[in-house]
């Protein structure tokens, strides 16, 4: 969605600060809606939790494309497609987040401690390339038919065919035994020992939500053309930080070795450069492209560090709890990134990424600075993502 709501909005006649607010009822749902699933892995298995997800997400890409096809073909209102589309993306908050941490929590609790820290990457690259690169492959799944629908029942297609997968592939493990196994609270993900992780993937992934979502409406006033015709434009930016997202999580963790503390700290630092190179490069489309592939190179460490190094700071037992919180702190992010970004974007293009640039020095700051993120990690095997994850059944 982030990189087809520029032209959505623009098309329907949706204020650009309202259009981007779609996700923010589906993100604040999802803040909530990660503890309580996290706690339904623990008693109906990760298998179960995993395929309601898959089913959150075939609903709301199916309602979705069906509001934007009868939207525009009946000449709703602007309002009306806009409330419209918040309820059917809020399907996704609700149900939608379900499989993130049932995943997660399967990966942390089967497999071994000494691959722990290689498996968590593996997890954490995976969802962050995700992020990236649906956005990035989406304008060019509009055609003359479906028009701005078609990428998303193309993506409830891909989704139902995943579900189908896990179903039949899948082991159906039985849930989690451990007589300390437990889910976790909103107010639980706040504890002493992932709260510093917390802190740092909230920040991190509000500067993150806001520049994905801000840039593909720079690249409609950089180039000057209609909101439908710049999706390929968008589509394109976005395919730079696709890529950069690979370098930095199958290429430069392998070769550098990086433990979490590390990736942390030289991850802030380097989505910092690329924001403020973007808040130079606002009316230029190739510098502003390099700009976005060095921060989306940032971002592509940042995440692996927080969720790895909070999967470690945990003992197995509380593996539901850690996945619970990073997968409530990945939708942060979305809930005010968007819409304060955008809000700056009307006031002065270059507000927006100015501000991610101070936030990412802080957290760089912070990585570097704090104690308790300088403990978690020690001790363990490098961040080493490899394509093959085993893990103990």
């Amino acid at each position: 969605m982030q990189s087809l709501l520029p032209s959505i909005g623009r098309s329907t006649g949706i204020a650009d600060n309202l259009i981007v607010s779609i996700s923010c009822l589906s993100a604040l749902l999802s803040i909530f809606a990660a503890p309580f699933w996290s706690q339904k892995v623990t008693i109906h298995g990760e298998k179960r939790v995993a395929l309601l997800g898959v089913a959150g997400v075939v609903l709301a890409m199916s309602g979705t494309g069906l509001v934007i096809i009868v939207g525009t073909r009946y000449d709703w209102s602007p309002l009306a497609i806009l409330i419209a589309l918040i309820l059917a993306r809020a399907l996704y908050g609700v149900l939608g987040l379900a499989s993130q941490p049932a995943v997660q929590t399967y990966v942390g609790c089967r497999t071994p401690l000494e691959r722990r820290t290689s498996a968590m990457a593996l997890f954490a690259s995976m969802w962050g390339l995700g992020s990236i690169l649906g956005p990035a492959v989406a304008p060019f799944l509009v055609g003359d038919e479906l028009g701005l629908a078609g990428p998303f029942f193309t993506f409830a297609t891909i989704a139902l065919i995943t579900g189908l997968l896990v179903w039949r592939v899948v082991p159906d493990i039985s849930p989690i035994s451990a007589p300390a196994a437990k889910g976790s609270s909103v107010r639980e993900l706040f504890d002493r020992t992932t709260a510093p992780f917390i802190l740092y993937g909230a920040i991190t992934g509000i500067v993150s939500a806001s520049a994905n979502q801000t840039v593909g409406f720079v690249v409609i006033d950089q180039l000057h053309i209609a909101p439908a015709a710049a999706a390929v434009a968008i589509g394109m930016m976005m395919t730079v930080g696709a890529i950069a997202t690979l370098v930095a999580q199958w290429g430069l963790v392998n070769l550098l070795n990086l433990r979490p503390r590390q990736l942390m700290r030289w991850g802030a630092l380097i989505g910092m450069g690329g924001s403020l190179l973007q808040a130079t490069a606002i009316d230029s489309y190739p510098l502003m492209m390099i700009g976005f592939g060095i921060a989306s190179l940032g971002f592509g460490m940042t995440r692996p560090g927080f969720i790895a190094g909070a999967s470690l700071a945990v003992p197995s037992e509380r593996q539901a709890e850690a996945a619970g919180g990073t997968s409530a702190v990945g939708a942060f992010g979305l809930v005010i990134g968007p819409v304060a970004a955008l809000t700056l974007y009307q006031w002065d293009r270059q507000l927006p990424f100015l501000l991610g640039g101070v936030l990412m020095a802080a957290m760089a700051l912070y990585a570097f600075a704090s104690p308790r993120l300088h403990s978690y990690g020690k001790g363990h095997e490098p961040l080493i993502v490899s394509p093959e994850l085993e893990v103990g059944r």
